[in-house]
């Protein structure tokens, strides 16, 4: 029954390739210095982003200082 389990070493390998894929759509495009967001929500979370939420992510990455509250919708809106 413990061969089943995962060694801690397995799990420290395991975590280090699930961040190398995430990361692997994080990175800015080299020409246009654009990140994919697109294809990182579809890898990650496998949703497909619409076109406003792809320039709103844009946004957060220019401007530091940017909140999204779109996904609040139907809950109170802060303040």
């Amino acid at each position: 029954m413990s061969s089943d389990r995962t060694s801690a070493a397995q799990r420290i390998k395991i975590q280090h390739r699930a961040e190398s894929e995430v990361m692997r759509y994080a990175r800015p495009d080299p020409m246009t210095g654009i990140k994919p967001h697109a294809l990182w929500a579809k890898h990650v979370h496998n949703v497909d982003l619409d076109p406003m939420q792809v320039l709103k992510m844009q946004e957060m990455d220019d401007h530091e200082n940017t909140v999204d509250f779109s996904c609040l919708s139907g809950r109170a809106k802060p303040r």
